[in-house]
């Protein structure tokens, strides 16, 4: 008997990413797919096996999560804004091979994903213009954007392990193959992996 499948609601979004390092966190080890197909799971399963009162806990403990990084990132950020400012560092910096991705929106979650990937994108292209600009050293440039790829990539490993731990729970309740139903194929799901080009070829294959 041929597996059921499910319609679900999908946004696509084109972003760009711009620096090397951003678009290393991107792509690494497929990160990207895998923190977006965990938080689809975790919503998929969590309504499937959870109360209510256990599927708010849930969200609310990823949206915390997600929330720190970002109010973190942003006063990070305020902090290299008013760097700029102090140093007169008014010139942006531009990139040679800028990424271009289209990314499958499929829950709030997966939004915020994105737009945490590109807060960490505007924050590297901040301290790369106090760089150019001899505000910052290298090694202040390189601790710094590490330090922030690394809470970056933390973040998402987190999303994964609540998955795992989700797909345990489904288990244990006997409910492993409705799961597998209701995620259906997941690798039908677009991720935007496969659809990520260079911005300059992307331009040159449309013109």
């Amino acid at each position: 008997m041929a597996r059921m499948r499910y319609s679900n609601p999908v946004i696509e979004r084109e972003v760009v990413i711009h620096t090397e390092y951003a678009q290393r966190t991107y792509t690494r080890a497929q990160w990207f797919r895998r923190v977006t197909r965990a938080l689809h799971a975790i919503d998929v399963i969590l309504r499937i096996i959870g109360e209510d009162k256990e599927i708010d806990a849930v969200e609310s403990t990823i949206e915390e999560m997600m929330s720190e990084w970002v109010r973190e990132a942003e006063a990070e950020r305020a902090r290299l804004q008013e760097l700029r400012k102090s140093n007169a560092v008014t010139n942006d910096t531009s990139y040679t091979r800028p990424l271009m991705a289209k990314v499958a929106i499929m829950s709030p979650q997966i939004s915020r994903l994105v737009e945490i990937i590109l807060i960490y994108d505007a924050m590297v292209k901040d301290v790369d213009a106090l760089w150019m600009n001899e505000v910052l050293t290298n090694k202040q440039r390189r601790e710094f954007i590490h330090s922030w790829m690394q809470r970056t990539l933390r973040l998402g490993n987190k999303m994964v392990e609540i998955e795992q731990r989700a797909h345990r729970a489904a288990k244990s309740a006997n409910k492993d193959a409705e799961v597998k139903e209701s995620l259906g194929d997941q690798e039908a799901i677009p991720d935007g992996d496969d659809v990520m080009a260079d911005v300059d070829t992307a331009k040159a294959a449309n013109a």
